[in-house]
Parts: C-alpha cells; structure tokens; sequence
C-alpha cells in the first residue's frame, strides 16, 4: 500500500472514531435527559453525521441545539441552506445564502455554486466556478471538485472547462485527466477522449476505467471490432463489470462477430451468475439478427419468465413466434405484454397480423381500433386498421379513420395513397387523381403500392407516372422561362 493512501485511511479511520465518540457523548446526554455541550464543530460534524444517513429530524435537532449554545456563530447559516439543499428545496437555499453576507467563507461559495448547478444556470454556476478557483489555494482540488458539481448534472462542456483548467496547474493529475476523457466521450468528441484515455494507460495500464473510456469512444466512432476488443481488455483486469461485459456483446453483434458474442455471453453468466436473464435476451438477439428464428425463440422462451428480461427482446420474442406461424401464441402473448406496455404499436400490429392469419378479420379490426385509442396518433396504425377495414368492405369507416389521419398529417404518403385507392374504388376519378398527385410529391415510388390493393392496374400507375413527370416537367421549363424574362 501506497504511503499517500495508507495516509489517507489512517485519516478517515480517526475521523470515523472522532464522530462516533460526538454521535456517542450525543445520544448518551439526551438517553439520560440532559442538555449535551458540544462545541460548535462538533456540532457541525453531528449534522453532517444525521443528514448523511437521512436522519432529517435528527439534522434539524442538531441545529436548534447549535443555535441555542453558539447564537453568534454565523456559520450555523450556511448549515441551514445545506439543510434546504437535502430535502431539495434548492431555489430556498440559494436565496438564503445570497442573503447571508459570508462572501469570504469558502463554504459560501461552495454552496452557491450547487445551487446554481443544480437550477441549471449554468453562466451564473461558471462565473462562481471561476470566482472558487482564482481564490482557491489548491488549484488543482478546487479545479476538481468544481468540475464534478457540474458532471453530476450532465453538464459536461463547463465541466471539462473546469478540468481542463484543473490540468493548467498539474498536467499530470489522473483525476483530471479521466473527468475530461469521460467528457469527451460525453460530448462525442472521441479522438481527444482516446487520447486522454491513452495518458492514463501509459501510465497505469490497469485502470480499467481508462481502458473502458476507450472502448466507449471507438464504439462512439462506428469501430464496433475495435470496440469490442478493447473492452476485453478492461474485463481482463476486472472481469466483475456488468457494463464492460454488456458492452463487449453489443460490440460484438454490431461487428457481427456473432459466434464470439454467443460465447462472451457465456462467459459472462460464468463470472457474474445475476446476469444470466440478460445473457438470455443477448443470445436470442444474437439468433433474432442471423433469422434463425427457432433458435431465438428457444432462447427467448428461457429469459421471458425472469425480471431482467428487456422489452426490445419481449417483441422480439413475439416477433418470432409470428415468424414461425404460432399464430395463437402470437395474441396470447401479446396480451401478456400489453399489459406490461399499452403503448407499444408493434404489439399490436403482431397481434392483427396473427389474427389476419388465422382469417378472423373482425378480430383483426378490433386489435387495431384498440390501438388507436392507446396511440391516438399514430398514423400508421391509422392506415393499418383503415387497410383492414377497405378489406372489410367497411369503406366509409375506413374513409373516417383515414380523414382524421389526415388532419395529423396531411403530407404522409401512406395516407394519401389510401385515401387514393378508397376513391378509385368509388369511381371518383378527379379526388384520387388529387391523392396520387399528393403521394407522387413526396415519393413517386410510393404510387406502386396502388398495386397491392389494384394488381391488375399496372398500366394505369405507369401511364399516371408518365403524365405526372410530363406535367412536372414542363412545369419547371416555364418557371425556367419566366425567371429569365
């Protein structure tokens, strides 16, 4: 061990002894109902003692007994706009400190800066960043621990600002170098978050954090392989992340390097047993990608029962049993999940397609107006419900479902083009002339699924395609012509 962190935990154990022997002489006085005496760090101390383990009416207690034994102390202020700060009242707490004239206490500024991290004004939070650290002595702890205010909200362009000034003073601080390499990762600049993590590498290549930073941006990069590579790196110095594990499959599959990912998923569930529900969404979705549907399925049915079994696998899982014509077991399933997830379209639209299958149309038509009232505008299963209800001969509910798509979306292709078949059925030649037209504007290659619905007119979608680019055409030669008048 290290004399600095031998050093460091000899400190913290006596500072642990310190506070139990406060908590102690503490409870003892009032157990025996006296008015303990405890001097105004102590007091400080029993505070911090009571909020760190939520003991808020202990906290509050402690500060009444401050006030009643220190009542020229200033500083019990700031210990209530900390106070505030835990039960997060945090608007509250910086208008008390900006009422407390203590602008010389460090604590002050500690506290305002929070505050103004966690409101998200984050100018304001950079201008007291800046204020903490020109008056700080250690520039390099000061640069630290304001970079980590504003990386624990996501801030990540201030906080690298902060670490990168941290690093103005000491180059070589590993604490400023990770906090910035992570930023970089955060903020998708990849090549400097490499490079940071590549300092750190050189000079401890068992920091497994650095090794993963690294991956994280290859990953980021679009170099699944390299991605995936790196990532066994760090899991052979800690092989007990659940992340670098997870991460190393993800890789894998995007690399479709897919026997290596079936057998890191093994590996995984050999070093980490817990994970083994994941291993099993992992697996299927490794067979779901190569189509070997009977595979996945096999997989899937193994990890559904578990807790940690994911809602992309759960469709994936009802995603084969469709592939695999199991249609009863397609609805009964997907009842199951729409318990679990009301919202989720492609649920329901496995469930309509299994029904469609098994030529029970009605069924079918009810799957999706349930649809429509959980996802209300969802246009696509708007057009699939009115689609059904065309096959339905239903035509003027069909025409109702696809006007009030419309209204959503007055420019979607596949409503336009089924509004065009709905009149063509009609005879109305002039109002699904006007739709086709509609359709051609934004993707002539959506007028041939006019075909699905019409196979038989092919000739009539070409001529239509003819005529259109014609008109289109000349229609642009004589804005050409006006435009050079």
């Amino acid at each position: 061990m290290d004399e600095y962190l031998s050093d460091n935990i000899g400190q913290y154990l006596e500072e642990l002894q310190q506070m139990h022997a406060v908590v102690t002489k503490y409870e003892t006085a009032l157990k025996n109902n006296q008015t303990p005496y405890l001097d105004s760090n102590e007091l400080e101390d029993l505070f911090h003692f009571y909020l760190s383990i939520d003991k808020d009416g202990k906290a509050e207690d402690a500060l009444d007994l401050f006030a009643k034994l220190h009542p020229s102390d200033d500083s019990i202020n700031l210990l209530r706009c900390q106070y505030l700060f835990h039960q997060g009242k945090i608007e509250d707490g910086l208008k008390m400190v900006d009422a407390i004239d203590m602008q010389d206490n460090d604590l002050w500024h500690d506290l305002r800066l929070h505050a103004l991290v966690c409101l998200k004004r984050e100018e304001e939070a950079k201008k007291e960043g800046s204020t903490i650290l020109y008056n700080a002595e250690d520039k390099v702890d000061a640069a630290l621990d304001i970079a980590s205010e504003f990386h624990q909200q996501d801030m990540y362009e201030s906080a690298l600002y902060f670490y990168e000034a941290g690093l103005l003073y000491d180059g070589e601080d590993m604490r400023l170098i990770k906090g910035a390499a992570r930023c970089y990762g955060y903020l998708g600049r990849s090549e400097k978050a490499i490079e940071y993590s590549e300092k750190i590498i050189e000079k401890d290549a068992y920091d497994a954090d650095a090794w993963l930073i690294k991956a994280s941006a290859y990953m980021s990069m679009g170099d699944a392989a390299k991605a995936a590579e790196t990532y066994g790196y760090a899991l052979a110095i800690d092989d007990k992340s659940n992340y670098a594990w997870i991460a190393k499959v993800k890789a894998e599959i995007l690399s479709e390097q897919y026997d290596r990912a079936l057998q890191t998923v093994d590996e995984m569930v050999q070093h980490l047993p817990m994970l083994e529900p994941i291993g099993y969404c992992m697996k299927g979705d490794v067979y779901y990608i190569q189509e070997q549907y009977k595979e996945a399925h096999k997989v899937y049915k193994k990890g559904f029962t578990t807790s940690m079994f994911t809602p992309d696998s759960a469709l994936k899982y009802l995603s084969c049993k469709l592939k695999l014509h199991r249609w009863k077991e397609v609805v009964s399933l997907g009842e199951d999940l729409l318990r679990a997830i009301p919202e989720e379209g492609d649920v329901y639209e496995m469930m309509a397609d299994a029904y469609y299958h098994l030529k029970d149309m009605k069924q079918a038509a009810k799957v999706y107006a349930r649809a429509i009232k959980a996802i209300p505008k969802d246009i696509h299963l708007m057009c699939r419900y009115a689609t059904i209800l065309l096959d339905m001969r239903e035509t003027e509910k069909a025409l109702k479902v696809l006007q009030k798509a419309r209204k959503i979306d007055k420019e979607s292709t596949e409503v336009n083009m089924l509004l065009a078949i709905y009149y063509f059925a009609e005879g109305d030649a002039e109002k699904y002339t006007d739709y086709l037209i509609d359709v051609a504007e934004v993707d002539m290659r959506c007028l041939d699924d006019f075909l699905i619905f019409y196979p038989r007119e092919k000739e009539f979608i070409e001529g239509f395609k003819e005529a259109y680019l014609h008109v289109k055409e000349m229609s642009e030669d004589m804005l050409g012509n006006k435009a050079k008048r």
